[in-house]
């Protein structure tokens, strides 16, 4: 991560919940705030610093990312593969991992066992799983540490990826098969908060994200 707290992109093979009146009960995580959240994480609790990078740039759920296993991460190829049995969508998913974020992880699975979860109880591979919930608590916890919006919550991550995504002029189909949306049309529902016109989509090697 540079200065601006921003990734480049590795490869083209790029919802907020809704509640039932289609009301937003999380908002998106401005720029200022988000380099803010990164560079604490980055210098206070690396596993969670990680675990948020992950939200952010590959928009995987919590009980998703909690089973997941350290071999499911194919960094050569800057995939991870989510397997059907993990997966909300109840089917296999092969999602893209930009190349700079890969390269965290390179650091951070560093003589992980292939077989161990991903993320575990200290926020580190482990043999043992991660629950959902603590999560969750972490990220209570860093709100009160920093002192942002309560309507900044853990998923908010997954919501302003998406959106710098769609700002940045990146295809909505292209965010909808990163996202693991069902329709193009519950990706589109992004693109309406986003500020500003769509921008010419320009090679995904230089996106940076605002």
């Amino acid at each position: 991560m540079d200065d601006s707290g921003r990734l480049p992109l590795c490869k083209s093979s790029l919802g907020p919940a809704e509640n039932p009146r289609g009301e937003k009960k999380r908002k998106i995580i401005p720029p200022s705030e988000r380099l803010r959240i990164f560079k604490h994480l980055e210098k206070t609790n690396y596993g969670y610093y990680v675990l948020c990078l992950v939200e952010y740039y590959l928009f995987i759920r919590r009980t998703e990312i909690t089973k997941l296993r350290v071999h499911h991460f194919d960094l050569e190829r800057c995939t991870v593969l989510i397997p059907a049995k993990y997966s909300k969508n109840r089917k296999d998913d092969t999602i893209t991992i930009p190349k700079t974020v890969a390269t965290v992880l390179r650091i951070y699975l560093k003589n992980a066992s292939d077989q161990h979860f991903f993320t575990g109880p200290d926020f580190r591979p482990s043999p043992k799983a991660l629950s959902p919930k603590k999560i969750s608590d972490q990220w209570t916890k860093l709100r009160q540490e920093l002192g942002f919006l309560k309507a900044y919550q853990f998923y908010s991550l997954k919501d302003t990826g998406i959106t710098d995504m769609l700002r940045a002029g990146i295809p909505s189909i292209l965010v909808r098969d990163q996202a693991r949306h069902y329709d193009v049309s519950q990706t589109d529902q992004y693109a309406a908060r986003g500020k500003g016109p769509t921008r010419k989509l320009k090679p995904l090697s230089r996106i940076k994200y605002q």
